[in-house]
């Protein structure tokens, strides 16, 4: 029991540096998000987006520079983007910027990203269901039955049928 306690007091007084040193890497990735690198970039925008999947506040400061980071040339960063973005609880901000990228990019690794990014944002992107509805439909005509399956997914979460 006397262990026990101790453990437990020991992370009472150790949990707040583990949160800024969260906060700190956070900082350390939207500093890489300007790197001239693109894996550096995509890096960057997954580790904020696991950082944010534990706790949504952490990726709060990242939601601007991903945001830019929509319209990367490169697919990958765009991707990892997307994806992060819709982990970040900031769903009205978020959910237009990854329609739009769903709609629009060429990429088929992006709109599977953006799809998944939408799903996560959950009921504040109901906006997007007519996108989505209609890139499911193309993907299948397509035989890209991973995008069609991610729209799907995607919609029931929007619309509360399945849980994250």
């Amino acid at each position: 029991m006397r262990v026990f306690l101790a453990a437990l007091c020991g992370l009472t007084l150790i949990g707040p540096a583990f949160s800024q040193s969260r906060d700190e890497k956070v900082a350390r990735y939207i500093k890489d998000m300007d790197s001239s690198d693109a894996k550096t970039r995509a890096t960057a925008c997954e580790e904020v987006g696991k950082l944010a999947a534990l706790r949504s506040a952490y990726g709060k400061p990242a939601v601007e520079p991903m945001l830019r980071l929509l319209k990367d040339k490169d697919a990958d960063v765009r991707a990892a983007a997307a994806e992060s973005l819709g982990k970040t609880d900031e769903g009205k901000k978020v959910a237009e910027p990854l329609t739009t990228l769903l709609k629009d990019d060429k990429s088929d690794k992006v709109k599977l990203h953006a799809a998944i990014g939408l799903g996560l944002v959950g009921p504040e992107a109901k906006d997007s269901i007519k996108i989505l509805r209609e890139t499911a439909q193309k993907a299948r005509a397509d035989m890209n039955m991973r995008l069609a399956q991610a729209c799907q997914r995607a919609i029931e979460n929007i619309n509360g049928a399945r849980k994250k």
